[in-house]
């Protein structure tokens, strides 16, 4: 145990260090309080044996502020004096909150065994440590007295002295300028003697022969004047008095001057003993606004607030309650607290006051009636306060009437969704940050279990409140754990993902998964929302039509194909007939034919060798029929330069077969009539999107372009005519016939040439 000693004899303190550190003590010394609070801030020590009388700061001064400091009042502190004292002493020394009071001198042993006492008895809280049981304002009063007490007796002591030996006065001079506390003595309204602290009071360098009243404030010259001549007449001390002086500086301050009769340097003067009490004005003062606020506070706060005594009695009660209530302050105090809340007792407030000490605060609901008879709902908040220095209950009142409707509403609004979450087709989880299951619904549950029969757990287990962990094998608890840890850690959502389950029968059930971060109103995650749906019907279904739709492709390719094939039959039948034909004209009539067909057994072809059985690559198809025209045709097209320009534009099988008529019958006439007397032909195809979002396609060539005069309804033949007719009937576009250096063919179709159509 490391203890501090406090006294301004050295051999003192160097008998208790030798005492102490033979007994196994770790010590360490301070020869005033001042520099024992030095070290008591610095250091820590568990016990504190200090002297009573010492200059700086006293013993009393030094406990007293031990005490009253949060960090030093847990220290055991023990007086050990003897100097001049008294019943009184011991009685102030404890009552500011000294654990022992031992008085010298003391035999080792019995000093010691003292000290083991109090320690042990400390350590086992056989006792508790003592507080103080005094105000500040009591304690300065006693201590001023007490030291008046023992500075009076020793100055006895001194005159005694005086009388038998030369010198004493020195010693007296001695004491008092160790005094704390400044005295002034004068005689004669002139200052004789001032002390260290006097000095300091005043802020004067020179007091001696100074007028005393040059000190004291006008204010109060005749009340001094009065009181030093009763105190000479009557030869004792005057009660001590509040004053006001004046430092050198002129600095005004507040005092407590206790005045007794004394003999200084063979004189008659007048002692007095002066206490700075700016502080304790400045406390008063401190005190009145710090009630001021207190009352405030207190009746601006919204909710009804009561101050009870630990009789049941109502002792204060703010304005909120006067307004919410609808009685007066009087009434309230007057009728107290089962006067608005039958369901309580004086005998019950009384059982709780009891109580309080132990439990320290209590929260509880309850129902307050104003004097109208409205009930309203509300919550109680009691504890223990010190109010004017004595223990009284404090209880808040808040009404609760909207958290109440609130409730009921998220109660019903609960109620209403555990019966949806209940009642949905689809498995419902809810999982908090320690992946556990708070929240599941039959649906969930049932799938759970039917798993683990399956998995030969025949028993139920509650799966609430449990990790998957205590649920699954690891292996397939391990598989979920890492999904749940990218939503709730990685913020991430899973949506439908694909999970395969075991009937308890051995079939395998298919259920698409869905997990979704949980936020709170911070928007930080507190878990997340799990929905299961089985689509194992929907997904044998899907994989009998996929199945479906795979054999018919097959059929179609192998359609297409046999199509194809049987038109190459009728080309080549066509080709053979134009063959026997000697007449040329219908030779031409027979390859036309011919090359019709091969356009629409492209059709087939190209359906055939795509992987969309719907659409045409247009510009591919173009290209195609541009070839196919070309070896029909080897003579003629050989001496023609073909351009093909576009983008990949699909074109849908049933427009496909149309417009390669037309392409084909456009470009077969522009080989046959277009080119009779230039050597440089070229033929274009090009197709793009307008501005109305329609499909253009052009064939342009370079060569002689129709007559000025040619009429496309009487002129053109068949070949056109039927080129006229697939375009603004069957393509349902617009067909236009410009000479442009040579003859240019536009054709404007809607989007339905490239698009499904329903």
């Amino acid at each position: 145990m490391k203890v501090l000693i406090v006294d301004d004899q050295l051999v003192n303190l160097l008998l208790l260090d030798t005492l102490l550190k033979g007994y196994g003590y770790e010590v360490d010394q301070a020869s005033n309080g001042k520099e024992a609070l030095e070290l008591l801030r610095a250091n820590s020590y568990q016990l504190i044996i200090s002297d009573i009388l010492m200059p700086v700061m006293d013993g009393y001064e030094l406990c007293q502020i031990c005490k009253a400091d949060p960090h030093l009042k847990n220290i055991i502190f023990v007086f050990y004096t003897a100097t001049y004292t008294t019943k009184e002493d011991e009685e102030y020394a404890m009552q500011l909150g000294a654990d022992k009071f031992l008085i010298k001198p003391m035999e080792p042993s019995a000093f010691m065994n003292a000290i083991h006492e109090i320690t042990k008895s400390a350590e086992i809280n056989q006792i508790p440590l003592k507080e103080p049981a005094i105000t500040d304002f009591e304690a300065l009063k006693k201590h001023r007295d007490r030291l008046l007490n023992k500075l009076s007796n020793k100055i006895d002591e001194l005159e005694l002295e005086i009388k038998e030996k030369k010198g004493t006065e020195e010693q007296y001079q001695r004491l008092m300028d160790l005094s704390p506390g400044p005295i002034i003595i004068h005689c004669d309204w002139e200052i004789i003697y001032a002390n260290n602290a006097g000095y300091h009071l005043l802020d004067e360098d020179n007091l001696i022969g100074r007028q005393v009243f040059d000190f004291i404030h006008p204010d109060y010259h005749d009340i001094v004047k009065e009181r030093i001549q009763k105190l000479m007449t009557g030869n004792a001390p005057v009660p001590t008095k509040e004053e006001k002086y004046i430092s050198a500086t002129g600095k005004i301050i507040d005092v407590e001057v206790t005045s007794l009769p004394a003999i200084f340097e063979g004189k008659h003067a007048i002692q007095s003993l002066i206490h700075d009490i700016t502080e304790k004005k400045k406390a008063n003062e401190a005190l009145k606004q710090s009630e001021k606020k207190y009352r405030e506070l207190f009746d601006g706060m919204n909710e009804t607030v009561w101050i009870i005594d630990f009789n049941g009695n109502l002792v204060d009660v703010n304005k909120t309650a006067v307004e919410v209530l609808g009685y007066s302050k009087k009434e309230l105090l007057s009728i107290g607290l089962p006067g608005i809340d039958t369901s309580i007792s004086k005998e019950d407030i009384i059982a709780m006051a009891k109580s309080m000490p132990s439990e320290k605060h209590q929260i509880f609901e309850t129902t307050h009636k104003t004097k109208d008879g409205r009930a309203f709902p509300v919550e109680v908040f009691s504890s223990l306060v010190s109010y004017h220095d004595q223990q009284f209950i404090l209880s808040i009142a808040r009404d609760i009437t909207e958290r109440k409707n609130s409730e009921a509403a998220l109660e019903k609004e609960r109620n209403l969704l555990r019966t949806l979450i209940d009642n949905l087709p689809s498995g419902i989880f809810v999982k908090d940050r320690d992946y556990r299951k708070i929240i599941t619904n039959p649906v969930h549950t049932k799938t759970v279990r039917d798993h683990l029969k399956y998995l030969g757990i025949k028993e139920e287990i509650d799966i609430l409140n449990k990790t998957d962990f205590e649920v699954f094998p690891k292996n397939l608890a391990d598989s979920f754990f890492k999904e749940d840890q990218k939503v709730i850690e990685g913020g991430e959502s899973i949506i439908n993902n694909e999970e395969l389950g075991v009937q308890p029968d051995g079939n395998d059930i298919w259920l698409l998964v869905s997990k979704v971060p949980l936020y709170d109103k911070d928007g930080s995650i507190i878990g997340m929302v799990g929905i299961t749906n089985d689509f194992t019907e929907s997904k044998r279904t899907h994989e009998e039509i996929q199945k479906n739709l795979e054999e018919k492709e097959i059929l179609l390719r192998e359609l297409y194909h046999r199509t194809k094939n049987n038109m190459q039959v009728i080309s080549s039948m066509l080709r053979l007939h134009a063959q026997l034909f000697k007449d040329e004209e219908s030779k031409r009539v027979l390859y036309s034919i011919d090359s019709k067909i091969m356009s629409m057994a492209l059709v087939h072809q190209k359906l055939y060798e795509s992987k969309d059985l719907s659409h045409l690559n247009l510009l591919e198809y173009c290209n195609e029929i541009v070839a196919l025209i070309r070896k029909s045709y080897l003579n003629t097209a050989s001496q023609v330069a073909f351009k093909v320009t576009g983008d990949d534009s699909k074109i849908l099988i049933d427009t496909a077969i149309p417009f390669g008529l037309v392409l084909n019958e456009l470009i077969t006439n522009s080989l046959k009539y277009a080119f009779i007397q230039n050597e440089q032909a070229e033929i274009s195809i090009t197709f793009y999107t307008n501005e109305s979002n329609e499909r253009v396609i052009e064939i342009a060539d370079n060569g002689m372009g129709l007559p000025p005069d040619f009429d496309l309804t009487k002129d053109s033949g068949l070949g056109l005519q039927t080129v006229v007719a697939l375009v603004e009937h069957q393509l349902k576009g617009k067909i236009e016939f410009i000479n442009q250096k040579g003859l240019l063919c536009r054709i404007v179709l809607k989007d339905e040439l490239y698009t499904a159509r329903v």
